[in-house]
């Protein structure tokens, strides 16, 4: 590889630890946020969340069209998200309030 392919490789994996990072303050301003409300179960905000992360993901991440033999491990573990959010009953439920 060049240097001019390495200074690439380097700026998009710092890009993609910017765009984590940010995800990771946000997700702390939502919990903060929500811990605030004595009514919502924090487990169930913790399952949505990740419910409406795999969804994101599956969407922007992975195209199994575009994935090639090398990427298997990708294609396990989507496949593993996408059974998950589809064998989930309350996947699409609102938030459920604890009495």
């Amino acid at each position: 590889m060049t240097d001019r392919h390495d200074a690439q490789f380097r700026r998009a994996r710092q890009a993609v630890d910017r765009t984590a990072s940010n995800i990771d303050a946000e997700i702390g301003k939502l919990f903060d946020k929500v811990s605030k409300l004595e009514a919502v179960a924090p487990d169930n905000l913790r399952e949505r969340l990740l419910l409406r992360l795999t969804d994101v993901l599956l969407k922007r991440v992975v195209d199994p069209i575009r994935l090639s033999f090398r990427e298997e491990s990708l294609v396990r573990l989507s496949s593993a998200l996408a059974d998950h959010r589809e064998s989930n009953p309350h996947a699409s439920m609102p938030l459920t309030l604890t009495v």
